[in-house]
């Protein structure tokens, strides 16, 4: 059986292997940075919740922070963009009960807050941009609106692309 390596630890090796001097910041348009502070957040992927430590870098040229997470993570927002596909897809799909067998959402507000957001504050850009849930949100919603999917809230931030996880 396969295991995966534990959120954090995946987290941090793509930290290490970071060099933040060629970081370019979105603000200034000046490269490099310094590790700023670090803070912890939970977050909640397949069910599974985590209290993850998340670097804040500074940029070196205007002193404006910005978080460094991972591609699945949507900032201020605890469940990952998975599980928060999963939620609006058993809504539309009528499976909710379903979902809540399988454990992905443990409590009925979260989904209703999910479903609320989606409803609120994404289903129309998606549907105006012609972007399915099958299709890679993260890219895609980037490029499109200049934020995270289901990210409602705007703060600096630098989204990491995990495309696989590795092996231990």
């Amino acid at each position: 059986m396969l295991r995966y390596k534990p959120i954090q630890t995946l987290y941090d090796e793509i930290i290490d292997s970071l060099d933040l001097e060629c970081i370019t910041c979105e603000d200034c348009n000046h490269t490099g940075f310094n590790i700023h502070c670090y803070y912890t957040r939970n977050f909640q992927d397949n069910g599974c919740l985590t209290e993850i430590l998340i670097l804040r870098v500074i940029c070196k040229s205007c002193g404006k922070t910005h978080a460094i997470l991972l591609s699945n993570m949507i900032p201020y927002r605890k469940h990952s963009v998975d599980d928060n596909i999963k939620v609006i897809s058993a809504v539309n799909n009528n499976e909710i009960k379903q979902l809540f067998k399988n454990m992905i959402i443990t409590f009925m507000e979260e989904c209703k807050a999910i479903k609320a957001a989606f409803r609120n504050n994404w289903e129309q850009r998606l549907i105006s941009a012609g972007i399915s849930l099958n299709d890679d949100l993260t890219d895609n919603c980037i490029s499109s609106f200049g934020r995270q999917f289901m990210q409602i809230h705007c703060g600096r931030c630098f989204l990491l692309r995990l495309d696989h996880l590795t092996v231990s």
